[in-house]
């Protein structure tokens, strides 16, 4: 509400919207209600974040990023995991010593332009 966003979140949705207990339409409309509050932020806009839409499913880790620097459409063929993403996480907030696996995972900040 007060166009700025935080330097890091993490936002989980309960068992209904994550499509764990209800349909795929139910996450898609709550997705529907999240994103724009995000991507329609200032912050957001001077590309400075990213989202990263993240299952919780065995690997390869099925997921989505969403930033203004990545261009619509992009596919990577790397397999990324969960110790990807903390990577990239850690990499964005310019964390200098990367925690355990995340140090040997690939980042995939050149896949995604971030």
């Amino acid at each position: 509400a007060s166009g700025t966003l935080p330097t890091f979140s993490f936002v989980t949705p309960d068992v209904c919207s994550d499509t764990h207990n209800c349909s795929v339409g139910t996450g898609d409309a709550w997705l529907a209600l999240l994103l724009p509050r995000i991507v329609d932020s200032p912050t957001y806009r001077a590309g400075r974040t990213a989202v990263f839409l993240v299952w919780d499913e065995d690997s390869p880790m099925p997921n989505v990023v969403v930033s203004p620097t990545t261009p619509p459409g992009t596919v990577s063929d790397v397999p990324f995991d969960h110790y990807s993403l903390l990577r990239t996480t850690e990499e964005m907030l310019g964390i200098g010593n990367l925690l355990g696996h995340a140090a040997t995972a690939p980042s995939m900040r050149a896949s995604f332009h971030l």
